[in-house]
């Protein structure tokens, strides 16, 4: 038996709907018989719990927890750039489910659960990666529905359609939803409702939303008085805080065209238009990890789900670069992702 099925659909209808027809079957090669199941692997260490549901060279599943040990994440074999939000999955497609131009950023897909069909939220390319993914709700109805699914079919565009296997699949969801659970309970996250599983009381108090009641680090506040000369003032809209290296934790920007230094706002980081903008991440002990100058510097939410750096500055600064493409945390360093 073959690892997926091509099959045209006779028609498409709206996000939950009945298969109409099949009009062809189109059998495609397969690596290995094995490959038809779906298989979980759960990994711990002291920076990540991963757990991950594969269906081998086709697609992905997977949830991630940081560590309670919260190891950092530099010189251990982690990127950030694989990390989703707790209480999510992560779902990848392999290009060899999506049979489209390089060019293409964005398909759409729907997957029907014995024939009930279930449209994903934009699925986008990830260059970095070089896969498809988005970010689905762990209490998703469609999530839900793979828990018995006895047949399982991926729309992908309006031309191609794939049979994928199930079987695994049941069991292997279950074991990487328990694991992540248990991971993100353990950090003193409390499962919502919905989710399922038992939810329980954080094993410690939950950290506050990094936009709600954030602290600012100690070092950054020595930095800002350095850099200074005597004593920094952060006036509102001076510091953002964000998970920009999803790790769980806040990470700061810092606008020097708002700070003040022994009470006076200065113009020593500012030129005609563009100020000096500082990134520090939390995952590398609040060292300071990226300087820009533009206009603004603001997180937003990347088209993945993730954090990153929305910019804006003078044609001096957007004629280089395009101002209007987000950056993202790859580990090493912040890179444009459409």
């Amino acid at each position: 038996m073959s690892l997926a099925r091509a099959i045209l659909l006779a028609s498409l209808g709206r996000a939950k709907m009945r298969i109409a027809g099949l009009i062809g079957v189109l059998l495609m090669l397969a690596t290995s018989s094995a490959a038809q199941d779906w298989t979980a692997k759960i990994a711990r260490d002291d920076v990540y719990h991963s757990s991950v549901l594969s269906l081998a060279g086709a697609a992905h599943l997977s949830c991630y927890a940081r560590a309670p040990e919260n190891a950092p994440i530099v010189a251990s074999q982690w990127h950030t750039v694989n990390v989703g939000q707790p209480w999510h999955y992560l779902f990848e497609a392999m290009q060899a489910l999506v049979p489209v131009e390089p060019t293409v950023l964005e398909v759409e897909m729907i997957l029907f659960v014995d024939g009930t069909g279930y449209r994903l939220p934009p699925v986008v390319r990830n260059e970095l990666e070089g896969t498809w993914q988005v970010i689905l709700p762990m209490g998703d109805p469609m999530v839900t529905a793979l828990k018995s699914a006895r047949r399982l079919v991926l729309q992908v565009g309006t031309a191609h359609a794939w049979e994928l296997p199930v079987a695994g699949l049941a069991t292997g969801l279950k074991e990487i939803q328990d694991a992540c659970i248990s991971s993100w309970n353990a950090i003193g996250l409390p499962t919502p409702p919905g989710v399922g599983g038992t939810p329980s009381a954080p094993a410690r108090p939950a950290a506050a939303p990094a936009q709600a009641g954030f602290a600012l680090p100690a070092s950054l506040q020595a930095y800002a008085n350095q850099q200074c000369r005597g004593s920094a003032g952060f006036p509102q809209g001076a510091l953002k805080a964000g998970d920009l290296d999803a790790d769980g934790a806040p990470d700061v920007v810092m606008d020097w065209g708002t700070i003040t230094c022994n009470g006076q706002r200065l113009r020593n980081f500012c030129g005609a238009a563009n100020c000096q903008f500082d990134v520090f991440l939390s995952s590398r002990g609040y060292a300071l990890s990226d300087t820009r100058l533009a206009t603004r510097l603001e997180i937003v939410t990347h088209r993945s789900g993730r954090m990153g750096l929305g910019m804006g500055g003078t044609a001096s600064v957007c004629g280089q670069i395009d101002c209007s493409v987000p950056w993202l945390w790859n580990g090493t360093a912040f890179v444009q992702v459409p």
